[in-house]
């Protein structure tokens, strides 16, 4: 038998994990899966009291007949909880918030939370406990493959009937010219802008959008949506990845990263494409 689960992961020794199990349970509750708690201890001996830990804290949490499983396993943290989404076939992850990390610390020896954004091949929720505006805001950099970041976005905001601004930043485009080339004017930032909003238009209404707010913000990606986030209260951040890895992360760096760092609310990541094929493409 083939379960389909929505996974949890907290940590053992506190209690620092129980807004992520009540999210996640109210999840596996509204998609009618089972719940997956997934807890990562050093070495075997840990096990038994890091599961009575996690029995005692689900009693108090959840309802008495709550369809919970244990998944208590020992190892490296980031490599037994992604074991652990495929053994369950997991439909999305919900973890606590990253820890800020330096630029090189992220590529070559990412946290947890990072190194789980880059490899799980479902969604992942990060939660950090603040809300109450019920807006979400989506972010797109209106290729294709970002259609299902604007479709979760869609989903959030029907299940919490809150309202869903949509959002892609516009980089400055640099203009150098070289000596003894002629060089191609560049369009206005404000032919630019107009020809992004009509593109994101068309994008919202082939996903089905409706009720939307649509924004083009000049800037960087990271700083927009951070920016913007802040400005219009949201309780969630649904932003994609293309899970590019190692020296291709380091020169492009990773917008989604930048963002579950510095974000204040809930961010929900979705990956573009496949995690087989994510790899082999960015």
């Amino acid at each position: 038998t083939v379960s389909v689960g929505v996974a949890a992961t907290v940590p053992v020794s506190d209690r620092g994990g129980d807004d992520v199990l009540r999210l996640a349970w109210a999840r596996a509750r509204a998609r009618g899966a089972p719940l997956v708690v997934c807890a990562v201890v050093a070495d075997a001996e840990q096990r038994p009291s890091a599961l009575a830990h996690l029995v005692r804290r689900l009693a108090e949490l959840l309802p008495a007949r709550a369809e919970v499983e244990l998944d208590v396993r020992v190892g490296d943290r980031a490599d037994e909880i992604l074991a652990s989404l495929h053994q369950h076939h997991a439909i999305l992850l919900v973890l606590g918030p990253a820890q800020r990390e330096g630029a090189l610390t992220s590529v070559f020896r990412p946290g947890v939370a990072t190194a789980l954004v880059r490899a799980a091949a479902c969604p992942v929720l990060l939660v950090r406990g603040a809300g109450g505006s019920r807006h979400v805001l989506a972010t797109t950099d209106l290729d294709a493959p970002g259609w299902p970041t604007l479709r979760a976005a869609a989903d959030e905001a029907r299940r919490t009937g809150g309202a869903l601004t949509v959002l892609h930043c516009v980089e400055p485009m640099l203009q150098v010219p070289a000596p003894d080339f002629a060089v191609a004017s560049l369009p206005s930032p404000e032919v630019v802008a107009a020809d992004v909003a009509a593109t994101l238009a068309r994008a919202a209404d082939e996903v089905g959008l409706t009720g939307a707010t649509l924004r083009v913000e000049p800037g960087a990606p990271g700083a927009g949506i951070l920016a913007v986030a802040h400005a219009i209260a949201a309780d969630l951040i649904v932003i994609g990845t293309h899970g590019r890895r190692g020296a291709l992360r380091l020169v492009l760096g990773s917008t989604a990263e930048e963002v579950i760092r510095d974000a204040t609310c809930d961010v929900l990541v979705v990956r573009h494409a496949p995690a087989a094929t994510a790899d082999a493409t960015s």
